[in-house]
């Protein structure tokens, strides 16, 4: 497994797999990285936890039509579509902790590059309206259930009310001083996502992502694998919003039905040893 492997390759599939294929290989790989058969170590719980994600979105029929949409579309996946930044070093085999940091890392040039089309290209609100507030339900995903609770936390996001109803992309540009809002539009968001991403990412090694939330029954790793699904359904859909190929798209459905619902209280990680 290297960094910008995708669950096709994670599971030795070809791209046009069948179903058959698909659970055969899936037992095959689980069989082998079983943390019983691995002195339970937390790499092996962590790689069998990849599997299984694999698994999951690759023999179900429409969350592998959204993963392969996602591929089809991609700047940094899909080697035939051009990336500004060139060829991304990539073929060395890593560990489980830094493959899910270096797909977080990825997934951020996604968004960056989806950004700079919708502003460098100068397109008008009505067209950057829905791209940018499904960028914006992505960036909220990773600010509350990920950078908060992992120590890296915009101390003000409850104070700012970024989950008040009608609160989408376009409000950036509201002054209301009691929103406390810094941030001037999505783009300065997602850059300051970026910094405490990137200080996540290299932190990431030396977590415990079996840690549970205060409240809630899920683990860190959830979170993560939660937030990687979400990513990639979004970030396909709004290639394929730019591309006109589909006007509408149905809300993500979250696996943990827990973290689509309003919260009073932002998470916090149970164990200070996750915390920076």
């Amino acid at each position: 497994m290297n960094l910008k492997s995708n669950y096709y390759q994670i599971l030795e599939l070809s791209r046009d797999a069948s179903s058959n294929e698909i659970k055969t290989a899936y037992r095959r790989m689980a069989l082998a990285h079983h943390p019983d058969k691995n002195n339970n170590s937390a790499e092996s719980s962590l790689f069998f936890r990849i599997i299984h994600q694999a698994y999951e979105i690759l023999s179900n029929p429409e969350k592998k039509a959204a993963y392969d949409r996602f591929l089809e579309s991609s700047r940094v996946f899909n080697q035939s579509v051009t990336n500004a930044r060139g060829q991304i070093p990539c073929e060395q085999v890593v560990s489980a902790s830094a493959y899910l940091g270096g797909q977080f890392n990825y997934l951020l040039w996604e968004i960056e590059d989806l950004l700079d089309d919708l502003w460098k290209n100068q397109k008008p609100w009505a067209d950057r309206a829905k791209p940018e507030t499904w960028i914006l339900k992505i960036l909220h995903f990773w600010d509350k259930w990920i950078l908060g609770p992992n120590g890296f936390p915009d101390y003000f996001y409850q104070a700012r009310k970024m989950e008040t109803p009608g609160y989408d992309a376009k409000a950036f540009t509201v002054n209301n001083k009691n929103l406390h809002q810094p941030y001037r539009d999505i783009v300065d968001y997602f850059y300051q996502i970026r910094i405490r991403m990137n200080k996540f990412i290299g932190k990431i090694g030396k977590l415990d992502l079996q840690n549970p939330l205060f409240g809630y029954n899920i683990t860190t790793l959830d979170t993560l694998l939660e937030a990687q699904r979400m990513a990639y359904y979004y970030i396909g859909a709004i290639n394929s919003n730019m591309k006109k190929q589909c006007d509408e798209i149905a809300p993500y459905e979250f696996q943990h039905s827990c973290l689509g619902e309003k919260i009073s209280k932002l998470p916090e990680n149970s164990w200070e040893s996750n915390r920076f």
